[in-house]
């Protein structure tokens, strides 16, 4: 309907209201659209040419969105469709750089989140800030989680380390599969507060009364749909967004870029934060993946490891996510706790080389005591005896011959410097 409505709306050269009036407007300039049409007063091709050409600098992914439905409407209502050399002079039209990102991102650091989220007197806000930041999944994925995709607490009895786990499930995933990623600390505090008061928020039915997340109110056209039980967050992406600009306001971030006249801070941005935070400490690899993109290098990472491995990666990472924690005593903690599980592993070599020497030297040991025995039979007590009486007698005549090597050494010391002293 947007794309219908831009598409009539330069067609005409008017600018459409908003709620009812404008949908009343949309129907009025179709149905004349359709008469001029039908009289023979519109070409649809010049008609389209016009809307891609008077489009500006405005994002070029919107206007192929727009130019889609501005087609079917042609299609659909006047019977027009475009043969092959139309659409190839459409395409021919289009603003250049369609596979690249037009309004130029913000830089977003650990201070200018900090500053948001002390703005951010919304739980629900808050916790979505926090949430998206530390796990990097998307905001529509985030938004189509339920409670049971969430889990906060290990298992009863699970000795193994853990990591509170997000799960996105295929059919909400914007690339069709499903993946997993984890929540800081911080997320969890954050998003148990917020479960705290999330059935009264349902009860109460704001969504329903247009104020969902943002403070001012407006008149809704048509009723909102209202969440489901288990929705973890039950608000829609342009409440959400439309929260965020306003706290980016409130704490003196708002840029405005000049080329496609969007904020250059949005909440996607928490998504690249996470991404290239984790990198600084993480296999770029275990990222792509924790962020749902299986194609990674054609994904053959995708089964080299463990989700151990990866509860392991994200503790290791964890603490470059935490934003309003003082991070500098966790990460000397961790990294002394590294060191130490090294050492713990150089010496448990050591012991396991040692006791299999030890082995060995048994095996040797007895080895021998076997072949002696059955060479010579098995001593008696009484040879026993006398062969420790010898070799104890045999060490105590080493070292009294060595005590007497000494003692010859030092007389010939005191000869050799009596001579000299004469000859002087």
């Amino acid at each position: 309907m947007c794309g219908v409505k831009a598409f009539l709306a330069c067609v005409f050269g008017i600018t459409l209201g908003r709620g009812k009036t404008g949908l009343t407007q949309l129907e009025q300039l179709a149905a004349r659209y359709i008469a001029d049409f039908k009289a023979g007063k519109r070409d649809g091709f010049d008609d389209l040419a016009k809307f891609v050409q008077s489009w500006g600098t405005k994002p070029p992914w919107t206007l192929h969105a727009y130019l889609t439905a501005a087609k079917e409407f042609l299609l659909y209502c006047c019977d027009v469709e475009l043969g092959t050399k139309d659409r190839r002079a459409l395409r021919g039209m289009m603003p250049k750089g369609m596979g690249e990102a037009q309004t130029e991102d913000g830089l977003l650091t650990r201070e200018k989140l900090r500053a948001i989220l002390l703005h951010s007197r919304d739980i629900k806000l808050k916790a979505l800030i926090l949430f998206l930041e530390s796990s990097g999944i998307r905001v529509g994925e985030a938004l189509q989680l339920t409670l049971s995709d969430v889990k906060l607490v290990p298992e009863s009895g699970s000795s193994e380390p853990f990591a509170p786990m997000v799960s996105v499930r295929a059919e909400t995933a914007k690339e069709g599969h499903s993946y997993f990623s984890f929540l800081s600390s911080e997320a969890v505090e954050a998003l148990n507060e917020w479960l705290k008061v999330r059935d009264h928020y349902l009860a109460s039915g704001l969504f329903r009364r247009g104020k969902n997340m943002v403070r001012k109110e407006r008149q809704q056209t048509t009723p909102r749909r209202p969440p489901t039980a288990d929705q973890v967050f039950p608000f829609t992406y342009d409440s959400a967004n439309k929260a965020f600009g306003q706290v980016i306001r409130e704490a003196g971030l708002y840029v405005k870029d000049k080329r496609t006249g969007r904020s250059a801070y949005h909440l996607h941005l928490l998504r690249k934060y996470f991404t290239s935070k984790m990198k600084l400490r993480v296999p770029p690899e275990m990222v792509e993946v924790m962020t749902g993109h299986r194609g990674y290098m054609g994904g053959v990472y995708n089964n080299q490891y463990t989700q151990q491995d990866y509860v392991e990666a994200y503790h290791k990472g964890e603490p470059q996510l935490l934003v309003l924690q003082d991070t500098t005593k966790l990460e000397a903690a961790t990294a002394k706790l590294g060191e130490t599980k090294n050492e713990l592993t150089r010496v448990s070599t050591y012991t396991q080389s040692v006791l299999a020497e030890n082995k060995n030297l048994q095996a040797t040991i007895t080895k021998w005591d076997a072949y002696f025995t059955e060479k010579f039979g098995k001593p008696t007590e009484k040879v026993a005896d006398e062969l420790a009486h010898e070799l104890v007698a045999e060490k105590l005549a080493q070292q009294s011959a060595e005590v007497q090597a000494e003692q010859d050494l030092a007389e010939f010391d005191k000869l050799v410097a009596l001579k000299s002293k004469k000859r002087a």
